[in-house]
């Protein structure tokens, strides 16, 4: 008997790449006859040739090769793929899926005579990823895994196949969001209007869009919290606290509203407004873990003692923490902060080493962030409680906000342009 591949080497269009060449794990080979017609020989030299064309960006050499060969056996669907993806590098989608179509026919043929077949299983899923039909490239896939558990080649497609999958929604995504702000219906739209708009630092084009937003949805809370923030990267604090204070009188039992005006209040060293602001938030949620860290943090490193009180930080911060099932390294870091401020060292150096240690943590954080963590452990190690500096601390965070939305903003009009 004499092994043949049926996929020698093709080109496949997958995962985040979308225009990059990448070579396909090589396929389990299936056994033929061992004598073929000079016909079937013919098809494997071109067949062979026609994916090296393309393999060489010949396109026009590769369809015709495979053209060919089809002529002479139009039941083999490598040809049909192969010729498909040839196509698709051309530019032709048209007439690659016609021909993606009719090799997964082919192969579906081919599977109700032989259904317990992985080869041909994985060969259809292959296609229906090139095709970017990728929900049913993973169900043939994950059937090739039930029949061949632990197929690493198979495993690799799956996971092209999954990551096609996130960037095709990610791609609609983008054209839904550049749909939205060019011909706005709603407030939202309105809203990543103004967004768009502050990423370019137009923050008084950002606020005319958040005025046409409240004329469809008066108690949005993302209009309310986008004009209190660009009010901050205006640097005019006075006015984020106004427009915080009307957005809390309009909506007072709304937990983001506080939130924010709470850390304007820190921004402004106000410890006794903020507080308040976060045991009222408290009082309408008993488990919002962001409230009850802001809070324990506070009463653990306040400059202000009047406001500390360390037995009540311990007490939150491990309660932030069980809510969110000890994942979090700023409520981490607020549970060290805590035992530091009533002089148990030990544990805050244990957990705030527990927060620094990558091998347990791989979120990113900013290079303040990563500072403020090291200042921590330095100040523990040295049997001193951390004191934080509340306007430089939310100065960074405001500022890290308005850089993520600008990176973002960046990230979409690489794919599409959007409203300057």
């Amino acid at each position: 008997m004499k092994n043949f591949p049926i996929t020698v080497v093709v080109l496949a269009l997958v995962a985040v790449g979308w225009g990059q060449p990448v070579r396909a794990a090589e396929p389990a080979p299936i056994t033929l006859a061992a004598s073929k017609s000079e016909t079937a020989q013919r098809v494997d030299v071109l067949y062979a040739e026609a994916t090296k064309a393309c393999n060489d960006k010949k396109f026009a050499l590769s369809i015709g090769k495979f053209t060919e060969a089809i002529n002479l056996d139009p039941t083999r669907f490598e040809l049909f793929s192969g010729r498909g993806i040839t196509h698709e590098w051309q530019g032709d989608m048209v007439k690659a899926i016609l021909d993606f179509d009719e090799a997964i026919r082919l192969l579906s043929e081919r599977i109700l005579e032989k259904p317990n077949d992985s080869h041909l299983y994985w060969e259809r899923g292959r296609v229906w990823t090139y095709r970017r039909d990728y929900d049913r490239a993973i169900t043939d896939f994950d059937t090739v895994l039930m029949l061949t558990p632990d197929n690493k080649d198979v495993l690799a497609d799956r996971r092209a196949a999954m990551q096609g999958k996130d960037y095709t929604a990610y791609v609609q995504g983008l054209q839904e969001f550049a749909e939205s702000i060019r011909h706005p219906k709603d407030a939202q739209a309105y809203v990543r209007r103004a967004t768009v708009k502050a990423s370019h630092d137009n923050f008084d084009g950002a606020l005319q869009e958040l005025d046409k937003a409240d004329s469809f949805d008066p108690d949005s809370d993302d209009v309310a919290i986008l004009r209190i923030m660009v009010s901050l990267w205006r640097n005019d604090s006075e006015t984020a606290l106004r427009v915080a204070n009307q957005a809390v009188v309009d909506k007072p039992s709304t937990a983001r509203r506080l939130l924010q005006r709470a850390e304007i209040h820190l921004f402004l060293l106000d410890y006794a407004a903020a507080i308040a602001d976060l045991n009222e938030v408290i009082r309408f949620d008993p488990r919002d873990a962001e409230a009850i860290t802001l809070l324990a943090w506070i009463l653990a490193t306040c400059p202000d003692a009047k406001h500390r009180d360390g037995a009540k930080a311990i007490d939150l911060a491990l309660h932030a923490c069980d809510i969110n099932n000890w994942k979090d390294r700023y409520k981490i870091c607020t549970v060290a902060a805590a035992y530091a401020e009533i002089g148990d060292f030990e544990q805050a150096i244990k957990w705030q080493s527990h927060v620094l240690d990558a091998s347990k943590y791989r979120l990113k954080c900013t290079p303040a962030t990563l500072v403020l963590r090291r200042e921590c452990l330095a100040a523990y190690q040295n049997h001193t409680p951390y004191r934080c500096d509340f306007k430089a601390l939310y100065k960074d965070e405001f500022d890290v906000r308005l850089t993520t939305i600008k990176d973002r903003m960046k990230e979409f009009e690489q794919g599409l342009p959007l409203l300057k």
